[in-house]
């Protein structure tokens, strides 16, 4: 089976700006910016960095990471949704209403998430978006027949992992297509800056093994 982007709930972990502190706001959750569909998408995962390319501004970053906070990552919600969980036989009434309230955050995170980016932000999600499904769609294609012979789970594994690579490759070209090199430059940092947490992450958690190759974004030069 070919991977394609995962389409998953938005999870990403993000921090609230601490004004009386005089905090610069951390970069907001990716999920609301990239979506097919209209569910959200979480384009920073397979291509980490990616968002930074709307060059958000400190103010745009504490309303968003607001926005997050008392919606999707409301308390009360989440609460809900770790009690139903242990639950051996959960009541399917009781998860199609935490389902129905968790949509409703959705929605309302992504009205306000539309309302906080500028229009031309929101023509960048799509050209973004676009550049990145067919990156995508043409790096399946170039392993195609590695696809279709692989054998077992780690197999299948390896090549998705090529895949993935090459993907980050392909995007990346296409970014720099339309992207000024204030906005890659952008990109490269926050790569940079999210696969060091990723790397000292593992590095608390696990004894050291055999790491996932390093993303792209925080490697290139733009314009190579």
């Amino acid at each position: 089976m070919k991977p394609t982007l995962p389409m998953i709930a938005v999870v990403a972990t993000c921090l609230m700006c601490i004004a009386a502190q005089q905090v610069k706001p951390a970069s907001p959750p990716a999920t609301p910016f990239f979506k097919t569909t209209g569910e959200p998408f979480e384009l920073e995962k397979p291509f980490p960095g990616v968002t930074a390319a709307l060059l958000l501004t400190d103010e745009q970053k504490a309303a968003l990471s607001q926005a997050h906070q008392e919606t999707v990552r409301n308390p009360k919600i989440r609460n809900k949704i770790s009690a139903l969980e242990v639950k051996k036989q959960p009541d399917p009434a009781e998860r199609e209403a935490i389902r129905n309230e968790m949509d409703e955050a959705r929605l309302e995170l992504r009205q306000r998430v539309d309302a906080i980016l500028t229009p031309r932000q929101k023509e960048l999600v799509h050209k973004i978006q676009d550049a990145a499904t067919e990156a995508e769609h043409e790096a399946n294609e170039f392993f195609d027949a590695e696809f279709r012979v692989a054998k077992g789970e780690e197999n299948l594994r390896d090549v998705r992992e090529k895949a993935r690579v090459e993907a980050e490759d392909i995007l990346v070209q296409k970014l720099e297509k339309f992207l000024t090199p204030a906005q890659m430059q952008a990109i490269q940092q926050a790569a940079t800056e999210q696969r060091t947490r990723k790397d000292q992450q593992a590095r608390n958690a696990k004894p050291p093994g055999k790491s996932r190759r390093a993303v792209n974004f925080g490697d290139r030069t733009p314009g190579k």
